[in-house]
Order: structure tokens, then sequence, then C-alpha cells
């Protein structure tokens, strides 16, 4: 159901936003990138790890591209996401079934980040 919901080019708006699944699809993403650039050239991050640790996330960039330290900086939100109320959130259901759906995406994901990126359920 989700290419109908994609398929018209005047639907770009509801692209962005029933797109999670083709969005979620990291190992393929990954997996171009490679064809792209050499392994050694590529950091694999989370979001949730510059989230919990910024000083650290920035530290392994910083290593990564073997430059100096970032300046010290207070966690910052510049570009926050508008607080969306949502008419119904997805039940257990449709989480397991989108889990399902990208299981073997985010295992492919793993493998080609060599752990650093992993799946979790």
């Amino acid at each position: 159901m989700e290419p109908e919901r994609m398929g018209a080019p005047h639907q770009a708006q509801e692209r962005r936003f029933f797109s999670y699944v083709d969005r979620g699809r990291y190992g393929s993403q990954m997996r171009r990138l490679l064809t792209l650039f050499p392994r050694e050239q590529i950091l694999a991050l989370c979001a949730e790890d510059l989230r919990q640790d910024q000083a650290g996330t920035l530290k392994r960039v910083a290593a990564f591209l073997d430059i100096g330290l970032f300046p010290s900086l207070l966690p910052a939100r510049e570009h926050r996401r508008p607080d969306i109320t949502y008419p119904k959130m997805p039940g257990a259901d449709e989480r397991a079934l989108v889990y399902a759906m990208l299981r073997h995406e985010m295992e492919e994901l793993a493998g080609l980040t060599d752990g650093q990126i992993h799946y979790v359920e």
C-alpha cells in the first residue's frame, strides 16, 4: 500500500510523511554509499548517540576527520521539529510489522558498519 500512496509526483508532501518504511532501508542506503566511497571514508553515527553524548560523539567525528577537538558547547536543538499531536500512535501490531519489514535492512546495516550501528528491537 505504501508505494501507491507515494506514487504520484503531486503527492510529494504525502511521500515525506508516508515513506517511513522506504526511508528506513538503511542497509540498502549504506550498500549504495559503499559503492561510491571506500569504507575508511565513512563514519556511521546514530542520532541517538549525538543526543545522549554530544561531546563524545563530536570527539569521534574529530578523531575520524583527524582534526582538533570541537569547542565545548551546550547541547542544542537548533532545528527542532515542532511538537505534533498525532491522532493515533502506532500500536504494537503496527510496530511489529515495521520491525519485521526492516529487520533484514538493520541486520545488513550492522554488518556493513562493523557493528557501529546495531539493530535494536
